[in-house]
């Protein structure tokens, strides 16, 4: 399967080729002001550029984790349908232009510290298939992220909407990996505390145009 998503990314030289995605899944994270109308703000943005909103988790309340002297995050999980055929690469650059209108600041001093807004890219899928893809020359974007299978915060949300789609690199579904997780740290109080994952709201978002961050 790796040889063939290679193959579908790359040339025979080993040259780089455009890739066009069917949706997004995208993590929205963060603890600094409203979270709840920061990400209802965020998929508005989104919707503006001309995406389209496939599917949208619970809004969750999780322990912050690699930095835990803050507040507790803010979490949930979006299916972004791909209506204007952009590359992962143009969609990041989207993901980071919201980001910077709802405030994020950037620390390179404290890598996990506390933020308005965080939209992660975790996968995309092209048809049937959940395709790897590169850091290569000046892409940007990783996929599939790479800590997401070690995440309860993602994992959990992500499930909900995107539970089927399967991770390229592991071989497993995304509901496979927050069983497998779970599993792993089950028996460790520590862990599973720090882990901590607590459903806040499940219908929490209406779209709203005069809402959205790109508009203001």
């Amino acid at each position: 399967m790796f040889e063939f998503i290679w193959g579908m990314f790359f040339g025979g030289d080993g040259v780089f080729m455009a890739f066009v995605a069917d949706a997004f899944l995208v993590a929205l994270g963060g603890n600094e002001g409203d979270s709840r109308k920061i990400f209802q703000c965020s998929l508005d943005a989104i919707q503006e550029l001309g995406y389209r909103l496939g599917a949208v988790s619970s809004l969750y309340m999780t322990a912050a984790v690699g930095d835990t002297e803050q507040s507790d995050f803010f979490n949930a999980c979006a299916v972004i349908d791909n209506d204007r055929h952009d590359d992962a690469d143009t969609f990041l650059s989207y993901l980071h232009k919201i980001e910077a209108k709802a405030g994020r600041i950037r620390d390179p001093n404290r890598r996990y510290g506390p933020r308005t807004l965080d939209l992660d890219l975790l996968l995309m899928r092209v048809g049937e298939c959940d395709v790897v893809h590169g850091n290569i020359g000046q892409q940007r974007a990783i996929l599939p992220h790479p800590r997401m299978h070690e995440r309860r915060f993602v994992l959990i949300p992500a499930s909900e909407v995107a539970g089927n789609w399967r991770h390229p690199k592991m071989n497993m579904t995304v509901e496979e990996m927050r069983k497998e997780l779970d599993e792993k740290i089950r028996y460790d109080k520590k862990l599973w505390l720090a882990q901590r994952v607590d459903i806040v709201e499940t219908d929490w978002y209406e779209h709203s145009i005069e809402r959205g961050l790109l508009t203001r």
